[in-house]
Parts: structure tokens; C-alpha cells; sequence
């Protein structure tokens, strides 16, 4: 990934994330993705509900390419790894992996837009910025 932090998240593989085949679904990378990024906030003192809430934020993602690498299973350990590449004053860029033991599973890139209620970019919380540029 890179040499700044990264942020860990554990994941198990349930049947309900495989497809017919019992791999992964892909659409469910995105999925372990997100609760990955959600639990960073989380780690960080905020949830998406009190940002909703107190500061009339949401997080849309504006873009994301996820890169394929190998499947993963039923019962798998998942860990996704999470990094804050960079900011500017509206969005967020992360890049993530997810891996199996030492196997790369799924990488992807993303840009996260910070909006409004009503859906228009809105200034990221200075106090956000600095606690996950700290990771």
C-alpha cells in the first residue's frame, strides 16, 4: 500500500456474502469495504449516525475501482486494510485492500464526497481530518 498508517479491520465470510459458486460475490467486496472505512471513523470517535445527526453530514462515494486479484470463501478471515491517501476540503481518498493470510483478494481506490442534507458538497470537520490523518 504505502507507508502511511494503516487501519485493520477483521471480517468472516458468511454464506450469505457467496454467490452460487461459494466465492465471494463481488459486489460484496464493496460491501466489507465500507464497514472497513465505517469502523475507522468509529475508531476515531465519530459514527455516520452523529455525523448525520449533530454536524447534517453524509459520506456518498463519488468514485470507486475495485481491482480483483483471487477469490475468497465461506469461513474465510478477511482483513481489510484501510488508508487515508489523501484530502482535500470536500472529499477524502482512500485506497483498500482486502487479504486471506498473505493473499491480496480484492485492492480499490475510492473518493468519498462529503454533502449536505441536501446533497451538495459540504467542508469535511477539521476535528475528522485531523484524527484520520492520524492513522
Amino acid at each position: 500500500m504505502s507507508d502511511k498508517k494503516i487501519f485493520k479491520h477483521t471480517i468472516r465470510v458468511y454464506i450469505e456474502d457467496t454467490d452460487a459458486a461459494g466465492i465471494v460475490y463481488h459486489p460484496n467486496h464493496i460491501k466489507f469495504f465500507e464497514r472497513a472505512r465505517t469502523e475507522m471513523l468509529r475508531e476515531c470517535g465519530y459514527t455516520k449516525t452523529r455525523l448525520e445527526e449533530e454536524e447534517k453530514l453524509l459520506f456518498v462515494i463519488k468514485t470507486i475501482t475495485v481491482d480483483y486479484k483471487a477469490p475468497a470463501f465461506m469461513d474465510d478471515h478477511l482483513e481489510v486494510r484501510t488508508i487515508l491517501d489523501d484530502h482535500k476540503p470536500t472529499r477524502f481518498y482512500f485506497s483498500q485492500e482486502i487479504y486471506c493470510s498473505q493473499t491480496l483478494i480484492a485492492s480499490a481506490k475510492m473518493t468519498i464526497v462529503c454533502v449536505n442534507k441536501a446533497y451538495r458538497p459540504a467542508s469535511l470537520p477539521q476535528s475528522l481530518i485531523n484524527k484520520l490523518t492520524g492513522f
